[in-house]
């Protein structure tokens, strides 16, 4: 919750304390122990303390070695390291690590896990970054395809996934293609929130990038609006 909330110094505090209470006796608790080491990582990662964060995760790795440790041990350290790797603005490297993460987490919870369609957007987002528009797409594609095929084609995640999809195709001047993404993302999302629920709020403002980017600024301004007024609802900005 500290961490959550910007107080990473405290949170720091709070995961050293329970990672030496778990490590402590004779049957130390390992799933307790992963969980404070990979907090400690991701904390330290949001602070840029990057030699900090991977001294934590390697812990984390050593901990998932260990007898009894849980089996997405591994999946889970090694998502953590490719994370820091975003922050540390290193993409391609990450993307390495993200691929070591996917085939630890298909090994051990088979491919429709639902940490597999996270990795897979992540490494989207991250080859996004890294430049590689092609590759960004599809790994969001596979994304997209696994969760409806896990959770259903009306599930939010799809839907946010398309909002992904369609941001991307944006933002490549591909208006008409992300339009219809971003249609079908908001007709998933309506069905699930009310209407100024905060994962509304830029999908809708995307639609209407679209809409604009297609010259059709009739359409494009409700939407414009619509996102607005769930941004205000909702204390969100930068849109």
């Amino acid at each position: 919750v500290q961490a959550a909330v910007g107080r990473y110094a405290e949170a720091d505090a709070l995961y050293a304390e329970v990672d030496r209470l778990a490590a402590a006796g004779a049957e130390p608790d390992l799933e307790i122990r992963l969980r404070a080491l990979i907090g400690r990582g991701d904390a330290a990662s949001s602070q840029e303390r990057f030699d900090d964060a991977q001294r934590f995760f390697d812990e984390a790795l050593a901990v998932a070695k260990m007898k009894g440790a849980p089996a997405d041990a591994s999946a889970r350290a090694l998502e953590g390291i490719a994370m820091l790797k975003v922050y540390a603005g290193d993409p391609a490297v990450a993307l390495d690590w993200y691929e070591r993460a996917l085939e630890e987490r298909i090994q051990v919870s088979g491919e429709t896990h639902p940490n597999v369609s996270q990795i897979l957007g992540n490494m989207g987002a991250t080859a996004y970054l890294q430049g590689d528009s092609p590759r960004a797409e599809s790994y969001m594609q596979r994304s997209i395809e696994l969760d409806r095929r896990v959770l259903g084609p009306r599930h939010p995640d799809v839907g946010i996934g398309k909002n992904n999809l369609g941001r991307l195709r944006l933002e490549r001047r591909r208006f008409a293609e992300a339009r219809t993404l971003l249609d079908e993302a908001i007709a998933i999302l309506d069905e699930a929130h009310d209407p100024t629920h905060p994962e509304l709020t830029f999908p809708l403002s995307n639609l209407g990038l679209a809409y604009a980017g297609l010259g059709d600024d009739v359409r494009a301004e409700p939407l414009f609006q619509r996102s607005l007024r769930a941004a205000v609802a909702n204390g969100q900005s930068g849109l």
